[in-house]
């Protein structure tokens, strides 16, 4: 086929299209465009570039999140459990900052950043392992196991932090946290 042939198969399809249809598929995207111009015309700081710095780095963790369901959807799967995985991997971070409480030498520990963040990652990384498990090897369908995980993992967030936040992640200097 030839240059001239392809030029003239692109004008046909493009004479084709139906802006009905084309604005069914795009509404998402019009809607964001919509959102945008109108916060835009309310606050003179909405594109501001700070702002979008903000609102970029607020984004970042739930597009990671949806990354990874993005590819379990694609293989057909679902996953119920990962807001509370997530909750529990940062429960276990928020209990590891506050200091671990060894009763039998009666010393308080305060773990490097560094390694309350391996050890938050193993957690959501263990959880996610036995979703994978109890779906691959013992055939549960995913959503009853994920969905199982989901009130197991926020059970065991419930149960390590006794139902309290933790406002006090600010750390100190001299502890290296």
């Amino acid at each position: 086929m030839s240059i001239t042939d392809n030029r003239t198969a692109r004008r046909a399809r493009l004479q084709n299209v139906d802006i009905g249809s084309l604005l069914l598929e795009g509404r998402a995207f019009i809607a964001l465009i919509v959102l945008i111009i109108i916060f835009a015309l309310l606050s003179d700081s909405f594109l501001s570039f700070g702002n979008l710095v903000t609102m970029t780095k607020h984004v970042a963790y739930n597009a990671i999140l949806a990354l990874g369901m993005l590819f379990v959807i694609l293989k057909g799967g679902i996953d119920l459990s990962v807001g509370s995985t997530v909750g529990l991997s940062g429960v276990v971070a928020g209990t590891m900052l506050q200091g671990w409480q060894l009763s039998l030498f009666d010393l308080v520990v305060y773990p490097q950043v560094w390694f309350v963040v391996v050890i938050a990652l193993a957690v959501g990384t263990f959880v996610g392992l036995i979703n994978g498990v109890l779906v691959t090897k013992f055939n549960v369908a995913p959503f009853i196991a994920t969905l199982g995980m989901l009130y197991v993992a926020r059970g065991a967030a419930m149960l390590i932090s006794n139902g309290t936040t933790y406002p006090r992640l600010g750390g100190t200097e001299e502890l290296g946290n």
